[in-house]
């Protein structure tokens, strides 16, 4: 009798049957490059969830669904001799995302993959004498984590990029953002 064997045999099968997780998260979200240099978009902190079902399609293959939601109060001046305006900015980012599970021992994993998001973002003026502004559009980008687990607590960091088409009257411009997260979350 070898007294690994058990262990090492009650390991590979959690780390392949199909489960459950269910993660908070709390992250930070910004825009590589500005637009025409104005600050249409604004670097915003989320809180959010995320459900992931872990080796449903296949052993190593991880289905996630999440939601954040984020604001910001700032000012934007309309023009180069405007006055300074106060906004109040809100972001709305849900996506799903297939991931490839990596395991490194038998608590730790390291997921990378494709995620498509839909995000919307919403500016309003706080003097109320402009409209608002907001943009609803669909974010492809990839995503990678690491977690380490404890019995059924789960800890980890994601980082994500994605690219956004943003198109004016006068120009079609590609975007990039990337968020960041720290998960805490139950994983039976």
């Amino acid at each position: 009798e070898d007294v690994t064997k058990g262990p090492l045999w009650i390991g590979d099968r959690r780390r392949r049957r199909r489960s459950w997780a269910l993660d908070a998260r709390v992250g930070y979200q910004s825009f590589f490059v500005q637009p025409s240099g104005d600050t249409l978009f604004h670097p915003t902190a989320l809180v959010g969830a995320q459900l992931e079902g872990q080796n449903l399609l296949a052993p190593g293959l991880s289905v996630q669904a999440d939601l954040a939601l984020g604001g910001a109060r700032t000012t934007v001046s309309p023009g180069p001799y405007a006055e300074t305006l106060p906004i109040d900015f809100l972001m709305v980012v849900g996506g799903v995302g297939l991931s490839t599970d990596w395991w490194l021992g038998a608590d730790t994993r390291v997921q990378v993959g494709p995620r498509l998001s839909a995000v919307y973002l919403r500016r309003d003026f706080v003097d109320g004498a402009h409209p608002h502004q907001d943009l609803f559009t669909l974010s492809p980008g990839l995503s990678a984590s690491v977690d380490h687990r404890w019995s059924t607590l789960r800890v980890g960091l994601t980082a994500r990029a994605h690219y956004l088409h943003y198109a004016t009257a006068v120009e079609d411009q590609s975007l990039g953002f990337g968020e960041g997260y720290i998960t805490v979350g139950y994983a039976p």
